[in-house]
């Protein structure tokens, strides 16, 4: 006889489904699977309840697959969802509601699985049967509508066909569950909540952003009318936090999400722990993000890093479905704080992050184009910093296949268009193929048909396709027969090589760059006066223009004023980045090297070296500012070249001694001399200079808030427009470091504060020798030779063999050079060959600079027998300081160490101030440091000793014995030969002559 106190298969398999829930073991609801299929088996067919035995069954298999994301098991689930609906059906049992129920939960999966429209079809039919079989006021309905809203929008997105009928369907069910239920009882509260999260479902769909302003009213409604201690509290608080980002999205509110974020805290403080928490953690994360790109405050992106890293360690590596957006909110997050502080091991985070998203989303995900073009991003980011190729590559790579997994009418595919179109550009850049900038104008072209005129999006869009057409048409006349030949392609080569040929030849059409020129004005008309990035699509307009004219001559004029006029009104520009108005300031000089334009071209260069005084010192040396600064680099010969144009060589000289100082200043991290006149006069004054600069600087880094922080102004009331408000902040610090400056000069003893040093000032330390400035740029070449003379101190002597572009490359071969012929790793004929192209590179620097200056100066040879040699200092600027002028020659008898004694010099003041404290010389005698690894050293060094009275050897020497011994000597000799022979003098800033055997170095 059975124990009736003993429970039933069924009854322990119910207790072993709640035990599961509360614990997730899996062995639990393995055996409760296997008893529900044991009371299954025990009910036979006609039995009134199989169909629940069924749905039983059904729902344990539907378990096992939300833990193991088996395919098979969900199928099965559902097999026994539809005979267990299907006996219901034909019975009208009561349990039809509850298996029909379930078998629409198990569908959805299936088809989120599969994407099977077959399966959503027969999921939409079930979800109706459902609504229709749930009572007006039965607790459950509003999660039977919500199931069908959701299951509608999925098939109006899949077939084109009857999709308005959907829409209002879906929206008509979705408030006539409001309709049904009161607001101020359980159940309609759910409904609220119900309703505002199947709007935003809708939304998604259609773009109606009134959807949005619904779903935040019932959403609010819903949070409201939730007790605290209701566990259902912080789910409501989330969806109502989803709503309001959306709609900010939409918006631009900055109110709506700082309530987001509200109800995002709430939502996780309220779920200390459980399978909810990382997507709270996650949604918080994101709206933090969200809030930093409006206000750029450092500490919304460290917290949103914080509780990025926490969703993801909180989540399985496998069987957790949002992992990937997790980590891809961890990419973001850390990417963001590289882009901030430069730390590469942000970077590194954030590759890793989206690496893993990527690995662990399958092709059929939809949000994989969205892991994808993350990836792309942090990748862009690495090659901005190592400049490798192959993460370039790597990079484009990634963001096709982010765009190729976009569908064609999806809302992102433009934006990713337009992402692998500036990629492309950059690979142009780096590898010199047309055909990288011919599919960049390509996918460009795409992206911006794509936008509409009044995205946000639509300037910037146009502005890249602008700069691909341009770039094309410069370079289409470059294909090259290997390029054509050696393109990876699936067709014919011929075929290919002669379609890409022909689309080259297109580019070359003058039409390109009337188009480029339109898009570009274009993209400057919508931007309003004010923003703080019009003067970057002013400055990229003027780039176009410059071009139109070098290539239409009926257009020339025109164009060159238009190029001029954008040019000078982006650089005077407040609201703009300090780093993009000195490069408009140089561009707009450049256009002026003729007689009529010279004065405002010198007046632009000026103030652009006033805007570099600006920067905070040792800003130029950041990580992320390494661009800039490779560009800033030739704004001292650009000075010495806008100065000479005027007809002014003594200013080219001040103006060269001013931007010098501050650029060795800045990359040292150090104040410059008239900075630290005024800390030691009156350091409340300068600091309140460098927290102006600091202000400014915070704000090129997007840190508008830490730059708020450091303004003493009450006028500085926060603005629902962060661009706005970044404008404004810009324009307030230039006009207070303006005042400043002035309150500076006013004082007795700094009316030359931040200005260049007048010549009369430099003129003095030119007695001992002439001063030779060595300049080019891209419009001239000269050497500036200050004399020492009242009535002409500066004389300019021309160098039109001088170009700055060959200069570069002959410094990089130089220093290539050097390095080989000095490794003994090389073999002897390579060092050999290394020894003669540092030869060459000697007699092209004797012809093009040294020769010239030195025959100028009247030292056609070595002085007379008796006579005193003369001294020479060699101020090279730019990249002319790599190269070797001291050592120049064409022969081991003719060259500048024949002729003179060099020295070098940063700036004439650093000599004035070396002279100034160098103490006198205690041993009138010579100073012999001899290098005791060269053969022959001891026998010569010991004939010199024997030959100069009072001559001092220096045994062994050292760094520190060196520097020690050298300021106490009058003369000094080190004996050292690099790559050649020979015997010439050379000296030192601020030392003694040195005598060096040297004809190569």
């Amino acid at each position: 006889m059975p124990d009736r106190n003993r429970p039933t298969a069924l009854e322990q398999a119910q207790y072993l489904v709640d035990e599961y829930q509360h614990t997730g073991l899996l062995p639990l609801l393995e055996l409760a699977t296997r008893l529900f299929n044991e009371a299954l088996a025990a009910t036979p067919p006609g039995h009134p309840d199989r169909a629940r035995r069924l749905t039983d069954v059904a729902i344990a298999l539907g378990m096992l697959f939300d833990h193991s994301g088996d395919v098979a098991v969900l199928r099965a689930a559902v097999k026994a969802g539809r005979e267990a609906v299907a006996l219901a059906l034909s019975t009208l049992d009561s349990s039809l509601r509850h298996c029909a129920s379930n078998l629409g939960v198990s569908l959805r999966n299936l088809y989120l699985t599969t994407k099977d429209p077959q399966t959503l079809d027969e999921a939409v039919r079930i979800a109706r049967l459902c609504v229709e079989f749930t009572p007006e006021h039965h607790p459950n309905r509003a999660r039977e509508i919500n199931s069908l809203n959701f299951l509608l929008e999925k098939q109006a997105g899949e077939v084109d066909s009857d999709e308005s009928m959907r829409e209002t369907e879906a929206v008509r069910a979705a408030h006539e569950t409001v309709n049904r239920n009161p607001s101020d009882d359980v159940r309609g509260v759910e409904v609220l909540h119900v309703l505002s999260g199947s709007l935003q479902d809708r939304f998604a769909v259609t773009g109606d952003s009134q959807l949005l302003q619904d779903a935040v009213i019932y959403g609010r409604k819903a949070v409201a009318a939730t007790a605290t201690s209701d566990p259902s509290l912080a789910k409501r608080c989330a969806t109502l936090a989803a709503a309001l980002f959306s709609l900010h999205s939409q918006t631009g509110d900055l109110e709506l999400i700082h309530e987001a974020i509200e109800a995002d805290r709430k939502a996780v403080a309220l779920t200390p722990s459980g399978p909810e928490r990382p997507l709270y953690l996650h949604n918080l994360g994101s709206a933090l993000i969200r809030l930093f790109q409006q206000r750029s405050h450092p500490d919304l992106l460290k917290e949103a890093l914080r509780l990025a890293r926490e969703s993801v360690s909180l989540t399985p590596r496998t069987g957790d479905p949002n992992r990937a957006l997790y980590l891809t909110l961890l990419g973001g997050a850390a990417r963001l704080c590289y882009d901030s502080d430069g730390e590469v091991a942000h970077l590194d985070e954030a590759i890793q992050a989206e690496r893993e998203a990527v690995a662990i989303t399958s092709d059929r995900d939809p949000r994989r184009a969205m892991y994808l073009n993350n990836l792309a991003t942090a990748y862009e980011a690495l090659y901005g910093r190592t400049r490798r190729r192959e993460i370039l590559k790597q990079a484009i790579d990634y963001m096709q296949q982010a765009v190729d997994l976009t569908p064609p009418n999806h809302p992102d595919r433009a934006g990713r268009l337009a992402n692998l179109a500036t990629l492309l550009d950059m690979s142009h850049d780096d590898t010199k193929q047309v055909s990288a900038v011919m599919k960049a104008v390509k996918f460009a072209r795409n992206a911006l048909e794509h936008t509409p005129e009044d995205h946000p999006d639509y300037a910037q869009r146009a502005s890249t396709l602008a700069g691909a057409l341009l770039t094309a048409f410069k370079n289409a006349g470059t294909v090259t027969v290997r390029e054509l030949a050696f393109s990876d392609t699936t067709e014919s080569p011929l075929v290919f090589a002669l379609r890409r040929l022909m689309g080259s030849i297109e580019m070359l059409n003058p039409d390109v760059l009337t188009e480029a020129v339109a898009l570009a004005r274009k993209a400057v008309s919508l931007i309003p006066a004010g923003h703080p990035n019009r003067a970057m699509y002013l400055y990229n307009l003027a780039v176009v223009l410059e071009t139109l004219a070098e290539h239409q001559e009926s257009a020339r004029e025109d164009a060159l004023g238009q190029a001029r006029d954008a040019y000078r009104e982006a650089a005077d520009d407040q609201a703009a980045a300090t780093f993009v108005r000195i490069r408009a300031y140089r561009s707009f000089a450049l256009l002026c090297t003729d007689a009529q334009h010279a004065d405002a071209g010198l007046a632009a260069i000026e103030d652009a070296i006033d805007l570099v005084d600006v920067l905070a010192p040792g800003s130029l040396a950041l990580p992320d500012r390494e661009h800039q600064v490779s560009r800033i680099s030739g704004l001292p010969g650009e000075a010495a070249a806008a100065a000479l144009n005027a007809g002014r060589p003594d200013r080219a000289v001040e103006l060269l001694e001013r931007v010098r100082g501050v650029l060795v200043a800045d990359v040292l991290g150090l104040r410059g001399h008239d900075q630290k006149r005024l800390r030691d006069y009156d350091h409340t004054l300068a600091d309140q200079l460098d927290r102006i600069r600091e202000r400014l600087d915070l704000l090129d880094r997007g840190d508008v808030e830490a730059a708020a922080a450091t303004s003493d102004s009450d006028m500085l009331q926060p603005t629902r427009d962060p661009d706005l408000r970044v404008a404004k902040e810009r324009r307030e610090a230039y006009a207070e470091w303006r005042r400043l400056v002035e309150r500076v000069r006013a004082i007795c003893g700094f009316e030359n504060f931040l200005r260049a040093p007048r010549i009369e000032q430099l003129v003095p330390q030119a007695q001992d020798g002439p001063l030779i400035y060595v300049s080019s740029s891209t419009s001239r070449s000269d050497a500036l030779i200050l004399t020492g003379s009242a009535t002409e101190p500066v004389q300019a002597v021309s160098l039109p063999s001088l170009n700055q572009k060959e200069a570069l490359q002959h410094a990089q071969d130089f220093v290539v050079s050097c390095n080989r012929a000095t490794n003994p790793a090389h073999d002897p004929k390579r060092r050999m060959a290394a020894q003669r192209e540092v030869g060459e590179t000697l007699v092209w620097v004797w012809d093009v600079v040294c020769e010239p200056v030195l025959r100028h100066l009247g030292h056609t040879g070595p002085p007379g027998e008796g006579e005193e040699w003369p001294r020479i200092w060699w101020c090279p600027v730019g990249v002319l300081a790599f190269l070797p002028l001291h050592a120049a020659g064409r022969s081991t008898d003719d060259g500048v160490l024949d002729r003179v004694v060099s020295s070098y010099v940063t700036t004439v003041r650093a000599l004035e101030h070396a002279r100034s404290s160098q103490p006198a010389a205690e041993d009138p005698g010579l100073l012999i440091v001899p290098d005791s690894d060269l053969p022959g050293m001891t026998a010569e060094t010991a004939a010199i000793v024997a030959t100069v009275p009072g001559a001092r050897l220096l045994e062994q020497p050292t760094c520190r014995t060196v520097l020690d011994a050298l300021p106490r000597h009058a003369m000094s000799e080190c004996q050292h030969d690099v790559a050649g022979q020979g015997t010439g003098v050379i000296g030192f800033a601020g030392v003694h002559p040195v005598r060096r055997r040297v004809s190569a170095v």
